[in-house]
């Protein structure tokens, strides 16, 4: 490398006598700098950059991983429900009852008034009072089910009843009667089983006994009240998801007629079918 009269650096492979030696060791020294760096930059730029190297996990480190995902998955599964085959209930279901229907009114007694043959002034009577279990009848009505949730239901089953609620040796009463039960359902330990317990009001038609008595004389239809109320209580067992069978029983809490103490009590034995 030399350098020209006009100042100009030229590279050469021939022998160059100059008398300015040290300069040009100076300005060749800085321009092969130049191009070094320049050569280093273009290189770094064309060429990708080397990836780290990972570091690989230990042995150790991979078992404890493994077994903290699996003790996780694990604990996720274990709070998940697991998945039943029956088919959950709807919120609403409706169907139809049929029942057989036992009454008694407690306390009820008639009385009857003969004349005495021996003396036709005097008079004797009788007094009947009514057999329990011999008021048969049956029912039925729509139910509607409520439900709040998979335990707690609502059970709306108004209908129609025909029943004897007074029967004895000397005469037997009948009536029709409008029923309107209104029941809480709650399931047993997420059983087929459930108990029942609610309110029960009743509306008396056509009270009917084959007692001969006078135009003068007062009717039971007369003083039959227009309200019977009671307490239910009682107990089902479902059967899949559309038949069920109950047990209950109304407790009354109002009065039969006109005195006091007498009490309508039920007992109902039914099937229902909900859909």
């Amino acid at each position: 490398m030399y350098e020209t009269e006009y100042g100009m650096l030229v590279a050469t492979a021939d022998p160059v006598r100059t008398a300015n030696l040290n300069e040009l060791l100076e300005k060749s020294t800085i321009v092969c700098a130049a191009m070094y760096k320049e050569f280093l930059e273009t290189s770094s730029q064309a060429r990708p950059p080397k990836p780290e190297p990972k570091e690989e996990p230990k042995p150790d480190t991979l078992v404890s991983e493994l077994s903290s995902l699996l003790e996780s998955k694990s604990a996720r599964l274990r709070s998940e429900p697991e998945p039943s085959d029956e088919p959950r209930e709807r919120k609403g279901m409706f169907g139809v009852r049929l029942a057989y229907n036992n009454s008694y009114v407690s306390k009820m007694s008639l009385k009857k008034v003969y004349p005495d043959p021996d003396r036709e002034w005097r008079f004797y009577e009788d007094e009947y009072y009514g057999k329990i279990g011999s008021g048969h009848g049956f029912e039925i009505s729509a139910v509607t089910v409520i439900r709040f949730t998979d335990d707690i239901a609502l059970n709306l089953s108004p209908g129609f009843i025909a029943r004897t609620p007074y029967a004895s040796d000397l005469t037997t009463i009948n009536e029709f009667a409008v029923s309107i039960p209104v029941l809480f359902v709650y399931r047993l330990f997420g059983s087929s089983f459930s108990a029942l317990a609610g309110f029960q009001a009743d509306i008396p038609i056509n009270t009917k006994d084959d007692l001969e008595s006078g135009d003068d004389e007062e009717k039971l239809s007369d003083v039959r009240s227009n309200v019977d109320a009671g307490v239910v209580l009682g107990i089902s067992v479902g059967f899949g998801r559309n038949m069920a069978f109950d047990v209950r029983g109304c407790i009354g809490l109002t009065d039969f007629a006109d005195e006091k103490s007498r009490r309508l009590n039920q007992v109902s034995v039914g099937l229902s079918y909900l859909y």
